[in-house]
């Protein structure tokens, strides 16, 4: 199924290649209210990263671990365009750095991951999302920062959301959005968590506020940096009676020490 993307909205989503085996398009009801359904046949050009593209044929595809390997350059690629090359002095290196854990990310089997892509393979917009265990840094960092009945409630059973993106040309159309939910469908764990850069007004913020996410930490300072993120968490079943305070979440001591 192909999608036809209206410049309706202010989301951005990562882009994927063609259909494999292993890729499973999206169910239409999924889509952002504004996308509309067009035939197969027809197709339109490749946008340019340098002006908005207002008119393109989307597809949103789940990726295999497998396809995401094999993608591993233009997944990079959309995250330095869409975040790099805006909040690192450095994006370069940071780039080459975040391959290196992409990697290791991609060789786990329970990796679940949705791509936006053109009809030319180009990829526009990625997230994907790994299962939280002990021992993993991300989880374990906050882990160690929220109050014990807390992390034991929102960590787990966590999808962690490791990324999301949209090439920057492609954004504002709600495709961030719809590549979100899809990654949450049918996500057998009980809630989901993330990190965002903190400013509250930000697009990102909007999105995840949008889409049911509470903040379990604000101004966190993970290890090694001084940027303050906010930590967010999503029940993606019912409300249990356990549940602890958002408020109390965030009373514990908000800052990792930075190393």
């Amino acid at each position: 199924m192909t999608l036809r993307s209206s410049n309706s909205h202010r989301r951005a989503v990562p882009a994927g290649g063609e259909l494999s085996s292993s890729d499973v398009m999206v169910r239409p009801s999924l889509l952002a209210r504004r996308t509309r359904l067009v035939g197969p046949g027809r197709r339109s050009g490749r946008g340019q990263e340098a002006t908005p593209v207002t008119d393109v044929d989307v597809r949103v595809v789940r990726w295999s671990p497998s396809r995401m390997r094999t993608r591993l350059d233009d997944v990079i690629a959309v995250y330095k365009a869409a975040f790099l090359d805006h909040h690192e002095p450095d994006p370069q290196r940071a780039a080459r750095d975040r391959a290196a854990h992409a990697r290791r990310h991609f060789e786990r089997r329970d990796l679940r991951a949705v791509a936006a892509v053109t009809p030319d393979d180009e990829l526009i917009g990625i997230t994907y999302a790994l299962p939280g265990r002990v021992g993993q840094w991300w989880h374990d960092v906050v882990a160690g920062a929220l109050p014990p009945d807390s992390a034991a409630y929102w960590l787990d059973d966590c999808l962690e959301i490791v990324e999301l993106h949209v090439l920057p040309a492609y954004q504002g159309r709600a495709i961030g959005r719809t590549i979100l939910r899809e990654l949450l469908r049918g996500a057998p764990q009980r809630t989901a968590a993330l990190s965002a850069l903190e400013p509250p007004g930000s697009p990102a913020r909007r999105l995840y506020d949008h889409e049911g996410f509470v903040p379990l930490l604000s101004d966190f300072q993970f290890p090694g940096t001084l940027t303050p993120y906010a930590v967010l968490g999503k029940e993606l079943r019912g409300r249990s009676p356990a549940r602890p305070d958002a408020a109390s979440a965030q009373g514990a001591d908000r800052h990792a020490p930075v190393r």
